[in-house]
């Protein structure tokens, strides 16, 4: 470990101008590059002494004797006034404003709750317990410890905290419980949902065949309608969805006709323009909605139905229809299949039932006849074959004996001559068939 003082020297209007304050430069051990220092004072002997302390804090902290300048810093520092730093960067990743504020509120609680003024506060125990006293659900509370430990994490990557004190808390097992309380609308339903709301049948209608969440009707305008295409779709812009990218929807005729009535007359700039003027109603008018339309809010499973359940008719129609599951998640734009299946498919309106009735009987009878209905012989390996080593008329096809019928190796099917049932037959059930060998003892030739 060596260094030097030194005070730094520039060049100002052609004239080499010295600095005032000394600086320093050490070379800690096992380096080759040497590292610049500011001491901040004019004196040679306080400027010596503040380098000393540098290169020994710098070679302590290298040899992990003592934590980072930055970390030491940290743990003193009252949590709530890094907070601001932590959501300033979720804002410069582009985060969705709903969640940046709802991670905030997150954090502040905890924080206010656990009474964690600094790093030093804060420990494994004290969100156990906070966390056993709350009376919510375990798929909130698994919410919270993961906000908390992205904060951490977050403190943790910028060298503010040593580590993520609540890094070996176990999430609650969610399983068995419902992640989404929610249904979709039967088709009766949605019928009775147009008929009684005439002023927004446009935007229920555009919500169950395109599946768009509210936000992104709130921000369509006419200019995303291209109905004068040959095949009319939708232009979701990347801008407005929640995935970030946009794609091009297919239009339903249905939707088509009801557009072409609400679109703006010629010379209107439709860039500006919104689809939908007054947006998606609110959940408490789209309650108001379905009780004017006699649909009960929660049915009798105790599932809700929001704005959002028209999202989820959009994915079980397309199941019911027979639609292949890669196209049901790319129309609806999930990154994930498990999304689609299990949360955005109501299996309540899958025809179930019609899947169990179309499932063939069982019994000796039944297989027998549909066996005959075939016309074709079976190719289960458990059933014995017989076969002959009699050769054909061209003197190298093989007849295969079964149910009555004679196959060639073409598949060539006659009936049996009565010569052939003096034949002797071999019952071996070999899947590839050959001639029987010889006897045992018997002669070659």
């Amino acid at each position: 470990m060596s260094g030097f003082i030194f005070k730094p020297k520039r060049k100002k209007n052609g004239k080499i101008v010295c600095s005032k304050y000394y600086s320093g430069r050490i070379r800690l051990d096992g380096e080759k590059k040497q590292k610049q220092v500011s001491l901040k004072t004019t004196d040679k002997q306080v400027a010596e002494k503040r380098l000393r302390e540098i290169e020994i804090e710098l070679q302590k902290e290298k040899e992990g004797i003592i934590p980072p300048k930055s970390t030491r810093y940290g743990i003193k520092t009252p949590l709530i006034e890094m907070l601001p730093d932590f959501i300033s960067e979720l804002k410069t990743l582009r985060r969705n404003s709903r969640y940046v504020d709802s991670t905030e509120s997150k954090i502040r609680k905890i924080l206010d709750e656990c009474d964690w003024a600094t790093f030093l506060d804060v420990s494994e125990d004290d969100f156990l317990k906070w966390r056993s006293e709350k009376e919510i659900s375990s798929k909130a509370l698994n919410d919270y410890l993961a906000t908390i430990s992205q904060f951490f994490n977050w403190l943790k990557r910028r060298k503010r905290v040593p580590e993520n004190p609540v890094m070996d808390v176990r999430k609650i097992d969610t399983r068995g419980e419902s992640e989404e309380n929610r249904r979709a609308l039967t088709e009766a339903e949605l019928v009775r949902l147009l008929e009684a709301n005439p002023k927004r049948r446009l935007i229920y209608l555009m919500a169950a065949y395109t599946g768009l969440r509210a936000s992104e009707l709130n921000r369509l305008v006419w200019s995303d309608v291209r109905l004068t295409e040959r095949s009319p779709y939708l232009l979701v812009r990347a801008s407005t969805t929640k995935n970030k990218k946009s794609m091009s929807m297919p239009l339903h005729q249905d939707l088509v006709m009801e557009l072409v009535k609400e679109m703006p007359s010629d010379g209107t700039n439709i860039d500006s323009v919104p689809v939908f003027e007054r947006g998606a109603p609110r959940n408490r008018q789209f309650r108001k909605d379905l009780e004017k339309a006699g649909i009960p809010y929660v049915d009798s499973m105790g599932r809700k139905t929001p704005f959002h359940a028209l999202r989820y008719y959009f994915a079980t129609m397309m199941a019911r229809s027979g639609i292949s599951q890669r196209l049901v998640q790319e129309l609806m734009r999930h990154s994930e299949s498990r999304l689609t299946e299990r949360v955005y498919t109501d299996s309540s309106r899958l025809p179930t039932f019609e899947a169990i009735n179309s499932l063939p009987r069982i019994g000796a009878d039944c297989v027998e006849s549909r066996r005959k209905a075939e016309d074709y012989p079976s190719n289960n390996p458990q059933e014995p074959v017989k076969w002959s080593p009699k050769l054909s008329s061209g003197g190298r096809k093989l007849r295969l004996r079964r149910d009555g019928l004679a196959v060639d190796h073409k598949c060539n099917r006659r009936e049996l001559s009565p010569s052939d049932n003096k034949i002797r037959w071999s019952g071996r059930k070999d899947s590839n068939l050959r001639p029987p060998g010889p006897k045992p003892g018997a002669l070659p030739g």
